[in-house]
């Protein structure tokens, strides 16, 4: 029974996670601002969740359904009937037994978020806890900075690492880049790096597993000879190469339709056979491919507009840097964002791109506060402005909750080091979690996020 995880990434601190959390430390050194406190490289959170009434309640070896009292729902068979004596939401709560809670779970899409059984305005957030022990490395291996999380079919991790975020005593125990694990954090299978008829990327970005289990991989980086992140691999889950969009070091800017220019986000839409890319830190566009035979099938940019220009320098994630940075101080806490940003024509930074069940498409352009939605042929469809009352916040990736409907939205925002909790149908934000520090369930830039069933 899989544990209905949410899952984040963070560049300079933990991160990932839904009714298990899991959070990926970008450093498995020492925190050099708090050396007394050693990191560990991944940490999981756990979920009540609650839903209008009902509760669920999954814990690592339990699972517990609780609902409001209502005597005609009562059942001796399953044990229903018995009061909690808590309440979780204000009411009264009944406990189901272990098996009647089981065969719930796996109805949960059904029985607890569909919208014909609960009104979309009761939906409220879920709450975690902190499980630091989730991630089992073996043979001494350490990780580097986080860069990306992605959740695969059969509910296994996939983690893309930074051996590069390693000090230079460790990295002769660096993980490979990619790196696969089962849903209770025991190592499946590693890999990754450069091989024959590739060309490795000189920073890694993004991971993403498509629905036919095949990786694809970016980079967003800049290498020291001047040879810039503009490709995009795919291969399957064993490290096989398979394919390659685009040259690396070479591009023509928004126009060109082979290239991208430090790409920062990757998702494929199975039903069209598609691969949506944010080709956003030196493009401010989404470009499209053919999933299967890499061939162009458009783009387009913010408001559905022809992209033009280059990313403007200093523009929020820093450019080069494919992201890295510490995610925001003290400082600039009661600045605010002028509400002008959010009519700017042109992406300044499209750093995730994610497709809905119901067929949109969810754009974060970190360096304008918001987040677009557009029909899958670029047609603009409404505007969500993100965090403007804090100029710290840079939105960065978006995951669904993996009910038929998708009810909720999580969204990482790497400035404030919060997970931003939205309702998907009237996006409006019901909750946050999380908050700056070194501690576990802390983070210190969350940079992804992904969600299991």
């Amino acid at each position: 029974m899989s544990s209905n995880t949410h899952y984040l990434d963070e560049l300079g601190g933990l991160d990932s996670g839904a009714n298990r959390f899991f959070v990926e430390n970008t450093r498995a050194q020492p925190n050099p601002f708090r050396p007394d406190f050693a990191r560990v490289p991944y940490l999981a959170l756990r979920e009540r969740v609650s839903l209008s009434r009902r509760t669920i309640e999954i814990q690592p070896a339990k699972v517990r359904f609780s609902l409001p009292a209502d005597p005609s729902r009562r059942s001796k068979k399953s044990g229903f009937g018995k009061p909690s004596g808590n309440s979780l939401d204000g009411t009264e709560v009944m406990n189901c037994g272990s098996r009647w809670g089981a065969r719930s779970l796996r109805c949960l899409p059904v029985l607890v978020i569909a919208g014909l059984l609960l009104p979309a305005q009761s939906i409220v957030a879920p709450s975690f806890r902190a499980d630091p022990a989730w991630l089992h490395l073996p043979n001494d291996w350490m990780v580097g900075n986080g860069a990306s999380i992605a959740i695969d079919n059969h509910d296994n991790v996939w983690l893309l690492q930074r051996s590069s975020g390693l000090s230079s005593q460790n990295r002769s125990k660096a993980a490979p880049p990619v790196i696969e694990m089962d849903p209770r954090g025991n190592l499946v299978r590693a890999w990754g790096g450069p091989g024959p008829g590739y060309e490795w990327p000189f920073l890694e970005h993004t991971i993403y597993v498509d629905d036919k289990d095949q990786v694809w991989i970016c980079g967003a980086g800049t290498s020291p000879t001047g040879v810039t992140d503009t490709i995009v691999l795919k291969f399957t889950a064993e490290g096989k190469f398979l394919m390659q969009l685009g040259k690396a070091g070479e591009t023509g800017g928004n126009s060109d339709k082979q290239n991208m220019n430090r790409p920062s986000d990757i998702f494929v839409n199975s039903k069209s056979n598609e691969v949506f890319i944010s080709d956003g830190y030196g493009n401010r566009r989404i470009i499209v491919f053919d999933a299967e035979s890499g061939a162009f099938k458009r783009m387009f940019g913010a408001f559905g507009n022809v992209p033009v220009g280059d990313r403007p320098p200093g523009a929020r994630g820093g450019a080069g840097a494919g992201g890295m940075g510490r995610g925001g101080g003290a400082a600039a806490a009661a600045a605010s964002v002028d509400p002008a940003v959010l009519q700017t024509g042109q992406f300044q930074l499209p750093h995730s791109s994610t497709v809905s069940n119901d067929g949109n498409l969810y754009v974060v352009d970190r360096g304008t506060h918001r987040m677009q939605v557009f029909s899958l042929d670029g047609k603009f469809l409404r505007q969500v402005p993100i965090n403007l009352e804090d100029a710290r916040s840079s939105p960065t990736a978006v995951a669904f909750s993996r009910d038929r409907d998708q009810s909720l939205l999580y969204m990482a925002d790497y400035g404030t080091s919060q997970v931003l909790i939205f309702d998907r149908t009237s996006l409006k934000l019901i909750g946050s979690l999380g908050s700056r520090g070194a501690s576990p369930g802390e983070f210190q830039g969350i940079h992804d996020v992904a969600v299991d069933s």
